[in-house]
């Protein structure tokens, strides 16, 4: 028996003119996945109060990416979503691995000195 495919919602609004560009890229970008993809529209307050965004990504409920994001970027956070187990996922950003972050090269005032 195959499973459940996930959902995932392109949040979009009419008022917003970069919508269109997110919603094409998504759309093709998700056509590698075995997902349903819904196009929500926010243009209406309730839709806002439920899911809290004006424009994002949501996949099976979840909050994903909560701004504009290109095809690339949704394709590679739902490839991230779909491999990574889903209870309590976060996408938030990896940690770095270096000990100690860089250090400014010439003294440490504006000036250089």
């Amino acid at each position: 028996m195959p499973g459940t495919p996930h959902v995932v919602e392109v949040l979009h609004s009419s008022q917003c003119p970069w919508s269109g560009w997110m919603i094409d890229g998504a759309v093709r970008a998700l056509g590698q996945f075995d997902v349903e993809v819904r196009l929500v529209n926010t243009d209406e307050r309730a839709v806002v109060q439920e899911y809290g965004l004006t424009r994002g990504v949501c996949v099976d409920g979840q909050p994903l990416i909560k701004r504009l994001a290109s095809g690339r970027e949704v394709a590679r956070a739902v490839e991230r979503y779909l491999g990574a187990p889903h209870d309590g996922f976060s996408l938030a950003p990896p940690v770095s691995r270096r000990r100690n972050p860089p250090l400014l090269r010439g003294g440490n005032t504006l000036a250089g000195g």
